[in-house]
C-alpha cells in the first residue's frame, strides 16, 4: 500500500461511533422519558473496543525514523493515520502507515529526516495515532514525544544559562571551562535583548569536522570541501549544531536562536545582514573591520538579504554585515538599538524601524557606516569603540590590502536593468489595467511541508 503523506492544521481530538449507536441512544432517552438518565456505551465512544498491542519508533540516523504499531479490535482495522509535528510548531502532518486490513495489524511508517525533510539533530519530535476499525470505533492516542538524535555518540549535557550544550567524548573540565568563560556573554546577550524568562535552547556540539558530514543540512560541494560554515541555527527548533568547543561558535550561535525568541513570532524576518551581523557582533572579543577597508566590498547593504556566493563573497559578506550591526549598536548607544528591536517586534520592516528610532533608512545607515555623510556615534558609545567603527583605527588581523573599487561595468549592468526594470514595470502597469475588464481565476493554494509549517523547510543560511 502506497503511503500518503499531507499537512493539516492541528485537530482536536474526535471519536465517533456508528449511526447504529446514535439512534440507539435517541431511542433510549425517547422511552425513558426525560427524567430519566443514559449511560452512553463509553467503550465505543472513547475507542475501548481497538488495544494497541505494542508502539515504537526506531532512529535511523541520518536517513529516517521508523515508526511501528500493532493494534487489535473486535472488528477489522480499516485505517491508521500518524500525526506529527516539531514541538513549538502550530501545525500538525499527517501520513497513513502501510498495513493490511485485519482485526490484528502492524503498521509500519518510515519519516524521512535528510533533503527537503531534514531534521537536525537534538529535535524533539511529537506523534500521535488515530486508528478506526469497521464499526465505525475510533481510538487516538496521547500525544508522545521523542528526541531524535545522532546515534552514533554517547551524548552528555552541560547547562549554560538557557543553553543546554550537548556534547560528547570531551571532558566535563573542558566543557566547565568553556562555560565558565562564555557565561558573561550569554548575560550580555540576554540583556541587550531584553530577555528574562526565555525559552530553553540547545546546541548539539561535534569535535571533528567529518562527524558534522551526516549532521550538517546540505550544502554544496564547494562550500562542503571549504568547510566555510562552522555551524547552522534552527530556530524553529530552537537548536543549533556546530563543531568545535568554540566559545565565539557557541556564543554566535546562541545569539542567533535568542534574537528570534527577542523578536517574537508577529516580527518580519529579519534581513541576513542584520541577523549574521548582530550575531557576529556579540562574539566574544569580536573584531570589526573598518569601514574604510571594506566599504567597496561586496554587496550592497539592501541587496544582503540572505547568505550566498563563493568563499570569498561569504567571508566579505561577514565582515561586512558585523562591522554595520556594531555601528548601529554604537551609533546611539544600547538604548537606541533595543528600541530599534522593539519596532521589529511589532512587524514593522527594517526600514520603518530605522525611520522611527534613528531618521534614517538601510540607504541612510549604510551611508552613514561608509562614512558618506557624517554619522558620528552619539553618546552611549565610547571613545574607543567610535574610533574603532567611524575612523577605522583598528588593524585589519588578516593583513589583506585594502579592496579596490567594483568594475564600472557593474554601474553599467545597474543601468541597463534599471531601465530595463523601468520598461517592464510599464507593461505590467498597462496589463494590470486591462485585466480589471477580464474575470479573475482563483490561484492553486500553497502546501506546507510537515514540520514547521510557516517556516518550513529550514533556512540554510550558515549561522
Amino acid at each position: 500500500m502506497l503511503t500518503r503523506i499531507a499537512t493539516i492544521p492541528h485537530l482536536w481530538p474526535v471519536r465517533r461511533t456508528g449511526l447504529r449507536f446514535l439512534i440507539l441512544a435517541m431511542a433510549s432517552l425517547l422511552l425513558l422519558g426525560p427524567g430519566s438518565h443514559f449511560v452512553y456505551a463509553a467503550s465505543h465512544a472513547a475507542g475501548e473496543d481497538i488495544r494497541i498491542v505494542s508502539e515504537s519508533q526506531e532512529i535511523n540516523f541520518p536517513s529516517n525514523v521508523d515508526f511501528e504499531i500493532t493494534v487489535e479490535s473486535t472488528t477489522e482495522i480499516t485505517e491508521i493515520r500518524l500525526l506529527f509535528r516539531s514541538m513549538g510548531s502550530r501545525v500538525w502532518a499527517y501520513a497513513y502507515p502501510s498495513f493490511e486490513p485485519g482485526k490484528r495489524v502492524t503498521a509500519n511508517h518510515q519519516l524521512a529526516t535528510t533533503g527537503n525533510s531534514y531534521v537536525p539533530p537534538g529535535a524533539e519530535l511529537e506523534y500521535h495515532y488515530v486508528i478506526r476499525d469497521a464499526a465505525g470505533n475510533t481510538l487516538e492516542t496521547e500525544p508522545a514525544t521523542f528526541e531524535y538524535t545522532d546515534t552514533r555518540f554517547q551524548w552528555d549535557r552541560t547547562q549554560i544559562g538557557p543553553l543546554t550544550l550537548v556534547h560528547h567524548d570531551i571532558r566535563q573540565s573542558s566543557v566547565d571551562k568553556i562555560a565558565d568563560r562564555i557565561t558573561p556573554d550569554m548575560q550580555r546577550l540576554s540583556d541587550l535583548l531584553e530577555i528574562q524568562d526565555g525559552k530553553k535552547i540547545k546546541g548539539i556540539i561535534y569535535n571533528r569536522r567529518w562527524e558534522t558530514e551526516d549532521a550538517f543540512p546540505f550544502q554544496s560541494q564547494t562550500l562542503s570541501d571549504a568547510g566555510v560554515f562552522q555551524g547552522f541555527a534552527f530556530s524553529n527548533h530552537r537548536i543549533f549544531i556546530g563543531v568545535g568547543l568554540d566559545p565565539r561558535l557557541i556564543v554566535h550561535e546562541t545569539a542567533h536562536l535568542l534574537l528570534d525568541q527577542s523578536l517574537g513570532a508577529r516580527a518580519l524576518a529579519p534581513p541576513a545582514w542584520l541577523n549574521e551581523g548582530f550575531a557576529s557582533y556579540m562574539e566574544p572579543n569580536s573584531y570589526q573591520h573598518a569601514a574604510s577597508r571594506i566599504r567597496d566590498q561586496g554587496l550592497p547593504l539592501r541587496s544582503m538579504t540572505r547568505v550566498s556566493g563563493t568563499p570569498s563573497h561569504i567571508g566579505a559578506f561577514y565582515q561586512k554585515s558585523s562591522s554595520v550591526v556594531a555601528f548601529l549598536v554604537q551609533y546611539r548607544g544600547e538604548a537606541a538599538f533595543q528600541k530599534f528591536l522593539a519596532q521589529l517586534r511589532q512587524a514593522k520592516t527594517v526600514d520603518q524601524a530605522l525611520m522611527a528610532v534613528y531618521g534614517f533608512d538601510i540607504d541612510g545607515l549604510e551611508s552613514r557606516w561608509a562614512g558618506d555623510i557624517g554619522g558620528s556615534p552619539e553618546a552611549g558609545s565610547s571613545t574607543q569603540q567610535r574610533q574603532g567603527i567611524i575612523d577605522g583605527i583598528q588593524n585589519d588581523r588578516s593583513g589583506a590590502n585594502a579592496p579596490t573599487r567594483p568594475s564600472p561595468f557593474l554601474y553599467f549592468d545597474a543601468w541597463v536593468f534599471g531601465g530595463l526594470g523601468l520598461l517592464v514595470l510599464a507593461m505590467a502597469a498597462a496589463r494590470l489595467v486591462m485585466g480589471t475588464f477580464r474575470p479573475k481565476t482563483a490561484s492553486d493554494d500553497e502546501s506546507e511541508d510537515w514540520l514547521n509549517g510557516d517556516d518550513w523547510p529550514p533556512s540554510t543560511d550558515p549561522r
